[in-house]
């Protein structure tokens, strides 16, 4: 089995998502489709030994996923940016763009951040929460903002 340098690796899955295509940079690189296309597959972190799945979640926006969906509307197309809290299992979040570039994820990241504030003043101003909300509150605007 061929091994490939980390900086290849890491040059090939940038020019993927400049847009360039899994065939061209097999081509360009010497590295086949299918070695390119695991590259992007994250192990299941949540699978156990025994191939069965445990997750479970106490509270609210405690666990949140992205789930990215692909439509094609008018011969182009678009991209769904959904986040969604496994508590609720509500999206807190979604954003729509014509492509899946690293510019668009971190714009949509900021904004669901910014809108799960939101959403934990909204909860300290209808009740006083607890003191681990407010101090996730914090912890997400020094992400934010720095």
């Amino acid at each position: 089995m061929t091994r490939y340098s980390k900086e290849l690796k890491l040059k090939i899955i940038e020019q993927y998502f400049a847009g360039k295509s899994a065939t061209t940079l097999s081509k360009e690189n010497k590295v086949s489709r299918k070695i390119i296309y695991i590259w992007f597959i994250a192990p299941n972190l949540l699978k156990q030994s025994d191939d069965s799945i445990s997750f479970s979640v106490n509270k609210l926006l405690e666990k949140i996923a992205l789930d990215i969906s692909e439509f094609k509307i008018n011969n182009q197309k678009l991209y769904l940016w959904a986040f969604v809290d496994f508590y609720s299992r509500k999206i807190v979040h979604h954003y729509w763009s014509k492509n899946q570039e690293k510019s668009h994820l971190i714009k949509s990241l900021k904004t669901c951040l910014i809108n799960i504030i939101c959403i934990i003043q909204s909860f300290i101003l209808i009740a006083e929460y607890s003191l681990e909300l407010m101090i996730i509150e914090i912890m997400l605007k020094k992400i934010i903002f720095n």
